[in-house]
């Protein structure tokens, strides 16, 4: 079973998968405590969140270097897309507050996600559902 889509894509997920995956935007850590999640709802969610979901199983199916810099340039391009959605639905307000989060968050999660990235043999679709229901119980 740990072939299971070998060569995982975000799109293998079902609809469902997708919006409950990962643990958002932020680090795990903020999950744990209430100043954290304050954050991570205040900073991020309220427009990153599908951006993170994406980005957090770029992060579990894992890789080399250049598949965490592939990741993560993909992470800011869909960040600066959900700053055009916010423009298209006249949010003009938040708009302007996430193009400043943008380049200050990509190059948080740039640095910081080290420790987060898994280096090594790509996991497979069936790999990658497993670790993430373990990091939810």
């Amino acid at each position: 079973m740990g072939n299971f889509y070998k060569n995982a894509r975000w799109k293998h997920l079902s609809v469902e998968q997708q919006r409950a995956f990962g643990n958002g935007c932020g680090a795990a850590w903020m999950d744990k405590s209430a100043a954290g999640r304050w954050l991570k709802h205040h900073l991020f969610n309220w427009f990153f969140e599908a951006s993170c979901a994406h980005h957090d199983f770029g992060y579990i199916k894992g890789g080399n270097l250049r598949d965490k810099l592939d990741c993560d340039w993909k992470f800011m391009r869909a960040m600066w897309r959900d700053v055009d959605r916010l423009r298209r639905r006249g949010r003009i307000g938040k708009m302007l507050v996430a193009s400043v989060l943008v380049p200050l968050f990509y190059a948080a999660v740039s640095v910081g996600g080290f420790p987060s990235f898994h280096f090594g043999r790509k996991r497979s679709l069936c790999e990658i559902l497993e670790f993430d229901a373990k990091g939810k119980r």
